[in-house]
């Protein structure tokens, strides 16, 4: 399955991003949770978005604050594998290794842009 979502600002142009494989949350099967997980893997990418930005600017503290942020909220939310890779960021960067943290950082990223999909899918919203 491919899947396009834009994103970004339509006055400076889309960015497309092609998702071969959506990751779905544990509670697809509860349509009462079904608003709830869509909104909440909309904000995934800033949420990550966040996390490099401090990990950017060297603030390896507030990087694992975030990290451990995302990483209870991912499992409740039924996206156990983003809370996986939430706990080797917070770790990471609990450790001051900051490239580590990094490159657990950008995988994230693509996990959440996999759920953001996910749920795009689950709603039966359009592709693009």
């Amino acid at each position: 399955m491919r899947l396009a979502l834009s994103h970004g600002d339509p006055s400076k142009g889309r960015l497309v991003y092609v998702i071969d494989s959506p990751i779905f949350s544990t509670l697809r099967d509860r349509p009462a949770f079904a608003a709830l997980v869509r909104e909440y893997a909309a904000g995934l990418p800033a949420l990550v978005a966040d996390v490099v930005g401090r990990l950017d600017a060297d603030d390896l503290n507030q990087a694992r604050k975030l990290a451990h942020r995302l990483k209870g909220s991912a499992g409740g939310y039924g996206f156990p594998d983003i809370a996986r890779l939430a706990a080797e960021v917070e770790a990471s960067a609990g450790a001051g290794d900051r490239a580590t943290a990094a490159r657990a950082a950008q995988t994230l990223r693509t996990l959440c842009e996999r759920a953001r999909a996910g749920a795009h899918v689950v709603d039966g919203g359009s592709s693009a």
